[in-house]
């Protein structure tokens, strides 16, 4: 039960995250590869914000036990 609480909270921190901060979470995984004043595509803009939105709503079920 405690496991699944911690977990369903991990994942929704990570989830806000990528909701809230996506070009953060690009420079933090991503900007290391490329040269000079690179920035966030827009698409990964995107799809950051539409999978941090999906895993956030996944954690808070996870946590409040809904999922299993």
């Amino acid at each position: 039960m405690t496991q699944s609480i911690i977990g369903g909270i991990l994942l929704a921190v990570i989830g806000l995250l990528l909701l809230v901060n996506p070009h953060g979470v690009w420079k933090a995984t991503e900007r290391w590869k490329l040269l000079g004043t690179a920035e966030a595509s827009p698409a990964f803009v995107t799809v950051a914000r539409i999978l941090g939105a999906i895993v956030a709503i996944v954690g808070l079920l996870v946590a409040f036990g809904v999922l299993k």
